[in-house]
């Protein structure tokens, strides 16, 4: 399933094809992953969300990044 980045009031989240609202808008920064998980900014820290935007990884690391290239 495709999922669209979308931004209200400066702060972003993911809706899906449906026009459904998957995360809140909350983030200042997302980026997408593989398997429906998203890298995400949050008060200057990241960490990593599913589609649903149940945290995977507490958004407290300086950078993350994808190693697989």
């Amino acid at each position: 399933m495709k999922y669209l980045l979308c931004s209200v009031n400066g702060k972003y989240g993911l809706i899906d094809s449906s026009m459904m609202i998957k995360t809140d808008f909350i983030y200042d920064e997302i980026k997408e992953l593989k398997n429906d998980r998203f890298i995400i900014q949050e008060k200057g820290k990241y960490g990593i969300i599913d589609i649903n935007g149940t945290e995977l990884i507490k958004a407290k690391y300086d950078y993350l990044g994808s190693a697989d290239g």
